[in-house]
């Protein structure tokens, strides 16, 4: 490490509890799901902005978010957990886009959506870390709609496993 900083560090009094960091073009994002807030770093780690109140949605605060992601055009991905949503806004808070109610099915049971941490690709697509899923990282498409799992897990049991899982 080269050096530590806190919310005293930082200027931020009251309370600080990071839970994602981002780095791009020498910006920081900071994601603080116990403040509900999204602190913006410049270089020199001065803070820039703070995103508490989104503009343009219907939900205007953020609820314990716990992922964020910039994708190449300066667009912030907030991975907004207990909303169950995905907002996509800019550096002022504007909501540009917004993902909620995101129906995923597995063997014809929804599940509820419960982003923690995700990541965007060129195309749109967005690749998210939920809470609840154990199947693997969604992908959803650049709509919002769940496409599937990946890097679920294979479960292979041979014939002495299962032999002594009878067993025991």
């Amino acid at each position: 490490p080269v050096c530590l900083l806190g919310g005293i560090e930082l200027g931020i009094t009251d309370g600080f509890a990071p839970t994602d960091i981002y780095v791009e073009d020498n910006i920081v994002y900071v994601i603080d799901t116990q403040a509900n807030r999204l602190y913006i770093l410049d270089a020199e780690l001065k803070l820039l902005n703070i995103i508490e109140k989104l503009t343009g949605t219907k939900n205007s605060t953020l609820n314990q978010p716990e992922g964020v992601f910039v994708d190449v055009n300066g667009q912030i991905y907030i991975a907004d957990t207990k909303n169950k949503r995905i907002v996509m806004c800019d550096r002022q808070g504007n909501v540009k886009k917004e993902w909620s109610e995101v129906k995923i099915s597995v063997m014809g049971e929804n599940i509820d959506f419960f982003p923690s941490k995700l990541t965007v690709d060129k195309a749109g697509r967005m690749f998210v870390v939920c809470n609840n899923i154990n199947r693997g990282v969604v992908e959803l498409n650049e709509n919002g709609e769940f496409a599937g799992f990946i890097g679920t897990p294979d479960v292979k049991v041979d014939m002495v496993t299962y032999f002594w899982k009878l067993i025991s």
